[in-house]
């Protein structure tokens, strides 16, 4: 499935570094545990660990870049499995660079594959999309019975040269699937940096976006208009609605930078995890 998605309507990437990580998470009585990683360069990864304050078997694992960023051709692959009664959080401790990727856009494909009664958080920190930057992502999420997921696709630009200077390109594609490998909602995003830095710019001068999905999720447990109550304030702007398919929930947000959406998206992931587990989740360390 994750080939099938990652060729759609796009090119192979032009001769760049080949990262690949795969996880396989299992749960003993009272633990989700790594049964299985490989990991390969650019990624690193922490150990998981367990916080006493939330429900036991939740495991948070950080998702590291130990190059710098995501550079011209780079073609990157991250594979996570998890097996039925788990809870899992990967995150990371801070967002990635997209450097100028000078004509070779980067690809990064992502395949989520949720087991029965399970919770899988796929909440990254937002790219930096630097001038010239252009990636390419395509996100596939399979949920088995009673399960949920919680996917952020999160961007920021910025020129560190303060020149204003726009980002290349930033296309997504998010695709949510049933047990059986039915599609149940597709989500396509392309956004051209020179569009945004002009004098009308559809997100309105807000440099930070993200797409939020809240898989699996019933609106009567978590009705759309609570996550919106939840990132109401100064410097962001949102919208949820129910997915097509009884998909979940999807959410559009928009902020006037990177600390608005950061902590934008910290109110998305508590509320998501309250209305998963009863109680809302521990403050990560970043």
């Amino acid at each position: 499935m994750t080939a099938t998605v990652a060729a759609m309507d796009t090119v192979a990437p032009a001769p760049g570094r080949k990262g690949r990580a795969s996880f396989a998470f299992a749960r003993t009585q009272d633990r989700t545990f790594l049964a299985r990683q490989q990991v390969g360069y650019p990624f690193h990864v922490t150990r998981p660990f367990h916080l006493e304050a939330e429900p036991a078997h939740l495991a948070t694992l950080y998702l590291q870049s130990a190059s710098g960023g995501i550079y011209s051709g780079d073609d990157l692959a991250i594979d996570i499995e998890a097996a039925g009664d788990t809870g899992i959080h990967i995150t990371s401790q801070a967002s990635t660079v997209v450097h100028d990727t000078r004509g070779a856009p980067a690809r990064q494909v992502i395949h989520i594959d949720v087991g029965e009664n399970s919770f899988m958080a796929f909440a990254t920190d937002p790219l930096i999309l630097f001038p010239g930057a252009a990636i390419e992502q395509f996100v596939t999420v399979r949920l088995g019975r009673g399960s949920a997921a919680l996917v952020t696709d999160a961007f920021l630009s910025h020129d560190p040269g303060g020149r204003q200077r726009p980002f290349g390109l930033y296309r997504s594609v998010v695709e949510i699937m049933d047990q059986d490998g039915a599609r149940l909602a597709i989500d396509r995003t392309r956004i051209e940096g020179a569009d945004l830095a002009g004098a009308v710019s559809p997100h309105g001068g807000f440099s930070a976006s993200a797409s939020v999905f809240a898989a699996g999720f019933d609106t009567s447990g978590l009705p759309p208009e609570v996550l919106e109550t939840a990132l109401a304030g100064p410097g962001t702007l949102c919208g949820a609605s129910e997915l097509p398919n009884g998909a979940g929930i999807g959410m559009r947000i928009l902020a006037d930078g990177g600390v608005s959406l950061t902590r934008a998206l910290e109110r998305v992931f508590d509320t998501v995890f309250a209305a998963r587990f009863g109680t809302p989740p521990s403050r990560r360390r970043k």
